[in-house]
């Protein structure tokens, strides 16, 4: 029987316990039921950028679509970062005193030679990635997409959340498919997500509709008063927590049933033609009945890696 890993144990996936963190993540698909997957991704920054005219425009969704096409097409993953919750919101402890999020570190990105952005990858060390070690202990893009498959990760029946996830998806889109380049056009693009991610939401298309919510993941969390509880931004194991706990809170107040959710599921943001929603308003945002539900969301406060997470259920 597997033992769950050591929260003395050093953080994150590397090449030497990606089968076994694997085999808990197969655990907490099939066994506990965590079918929500909010994901995260660091990469090398972007080297092409939309022109001013496709920025302005609401209607340059291919154009648009190439510039990501371009970038990933030339660039390579550096980490990932997925929380798993099951329908109630709960992550996975198998039987712990701890709750899991995982981040993966890839082997692939040599910043001596491959093609980066030079102030994103000063920006990842000065948040602590160890570019060095990634080369050294990291996991390679194949056997991790093998692992992705083996644990169940990739079917129809996932329900996938991100933030501005159109990078996202993309790079974990060119792994898991073994391919070196994505496909053509955004109609393509998006038929592939639909054949391999099941259901996916963009927190940042959904706040769009938000009365009073803008700006970047840490903006918005704080406007929704949920605070970052573990590690940094730019970390992605951390990023991909604190998506989740956004993406809660945005269920609580402005997305609260199933028909509202539907409405802006399956479109990332920044690659949609159309506005498929009226903008929404947040009821009574700072009512303290409705307050009261995020303070009985989970806390969690960092254990001694990214990949164990201690918990503690706050009660009102």
């Amino acid at each position: 029987m597997l033992e769950p890993p050591s929260p003395r144990s050093q953080g994150g996936i590397w090449a030497h316990n990606a089968s076994e963190e694997f085999s808990w993540i197969r655990v907490a698909i099939t066994t506990l039921q965590c079918r929500w997957i909010t994901i995260d991704t660091e990469f090398p920054g972007v080297i092409y950028r939309p022109t001013a005219e496709a920025i302005r425009s609401g209607d340059a969704v291919e154009e648009r679509y190439n510039v990501v096409k371009k970038n990933v097409d030339e660039l390579k993953l550096i980490q990932l970062g997925f929380t798993l919750s099951d329908s109630h919101g709960n992550l996975p402890d198998f039987a712990t005193e701890f709750r899991y999020v995982w981040e993966v570190n890839f082997k692939g990105f040599d910043a001596s030679s491959d093609p980066h952005a030079p102030e994103s990858i000063e920006l990842l060390r000065n948040q602590g990635v160890d570019i060095e070690k990634h080369m050294a202990e990291g996991v390679n893009y194949k056997p991790f997409a093998e692992l992705m498959y083996q644990a169940g990760l990739i079917n129809e029946g996932m329900n996938w959340v991100t933030f501005h996830g159109c990078y996202d998806f993309a790079y974990l889109l060119k792994v898991i498919s073994f391919e070196q380049r994505l496909p053509e056009n955004v109609e393509s693009f998006y038929s592939k997500l639909r054949l391999y991610f099941g259901k996916f939401y963009d927190v940042k298309h959904m706040a769009k509709f938000c009365e009073g919510l803008f700006g970047g993941l840490d903006k918005i969390a704080a406007t929704l008063k949920v605070k970052r509880v573990v590690g940094k931004s730019h970390c992605a194991g951390s990023d991909s927590l604190l998506t989740w706990q956004v993406f809660t809170a945005l269920c609580h107040y402005c997305y609260s049933t199933n028909s509202l959710l539907a409405e802006v599921s399956d479109v990332l943001h920044g690659l949609q033609s159309v506005t498929p929603v009226e903008q929404k308003v947040i009821p009574a945002m700072y009512n303290p009945y409705l307050e009261h539900r995020l303070i009985q969301m989970p806390v969690y406060s960092y254990g001694s890696s990214l990949s164990l997470i201690e918990y503690k259920e706050v009660t009102s």
